[in-house]
């Protein structure tokens, strides 16, 4: 297979089967099977937040579209690439943020086209500004899209409702830190102090406050689709309060299911895919 990239991992289906992030293989949740559904020189995949919608592209560059249990391949309108991270997906599905290549730089991208996710029309257009690296994706509550900037450490929020940035002031009073993970509606927003620091804190961005910090635990990555929870390197932990629910687990990083029922969390070398016990509640 061609060195491509690797895309998103994640959950399919509302959480019945799990995408490895490149290639054709999935493992399905409920037959306890692992089967190559998707082309096998699929790469630079980006999921919808309940796994129900997919982008990539095989072979040549050929955009390829998965919507349900239906997949496609070709041209779709001004939807184009292909980069890792050039595509979002609207939790709602109807629509993705997607880089203009016209207003490309070698450092950064300054215009970002909302199109319609079947036709791939172009709906909006939007230029933030001349200092945005990357779109992180969109909060689940979908009015927040979540941007990063070149040669920065900070995150910039691009509010859906007035097709602007939240005001810089607002972001500012956000800690700084090496990696952020937003809630489902931006309120809440973790991060990691430093590359040498073992210490993660939750910060309520709305309040202007500490939930908690100093917390020895590591790379925040996810909160669980109730934002109750956060999963912090290899513990699952309160995201009120910092507390430990789950220790001892593999894998750097994570994604919860969106039914709240299974983490998949992956490290150099492996996925694992954790599933609470049937009479468990989600998280």
């Amino acid at each position: 297979m061609e060195d491509h990239d690797v895309g998103d991992y994640g959950f399919l289906w509302s959480g019945k089967a799990v995408y490895f992030g490149q290639g054709g293989w999935i493992y399905d949740l409920e037959q306890n099977d692992l089967r190559c559904e998707f082309p096998k020189d699929l790469h630079n995949v980006t999921l919808s937040m309940d796994g129900n919608l997919a982008f990539g592209y095989t072979t040549g560059d050929a955009l390829w579209r998965m919507e349900g249990s239906v997949q496609r391949t070709g041209k779709l309108g001004a939807i184009n690439g292909p980069v890792s991270g050039w595509f979002c997906i609207h939790p709602s599905n109807a629509m993705i943020a997607a880089w203009d290549m016209k207003y490309r730089s070698a450092v950064y991208m300054d215009a970002i086209n909302f199109c319609d996710a079947r036709t791939g029309k172009r709906l909006h257009q939007s230029r933030p500004g001349p200092d945005i690296a990357a779109m992180e994706g969109f909060t689940a509550d979908g009015r927040i899209l979540i941007l990063d900037l070149s040669g920065g450490d900070n995150s910039r929020l691009f509010d859906l409702h007035i097709m602007r940035l939240v005001p810089t002031s607002e972001t500012q009073d956000i800690p700084r830190s090496d990696t952020f993970v937003f809630n489902r509606d931006a309120s809440w927003v973790a991060g990691k102090k430093g590359a040498n620091d073992w210490s993660t804190f939750v910060w309520d961005r709305i309040h202007k406050r500490f939930l908690w910090k100093d917390t020895m635990v590591s790379e925040p990555s996810a909160f669980s689709a109730n934002g109750k929870y956060i999963y912090c390197c290899d513990t699952v932990n309160d995201a009120s309060t910092g507390k430990t629910i789950f220790e001892n687990l593999k894998g750097i990083q994570g994604k919860f299911s969106p039914d709240g029922r299974s983490l998949l969390t992956v490290d150099d070398e492996a996925f694992y895919i954790y599933t609470l016990p049937k009479d468990s509640e989600p998280i």
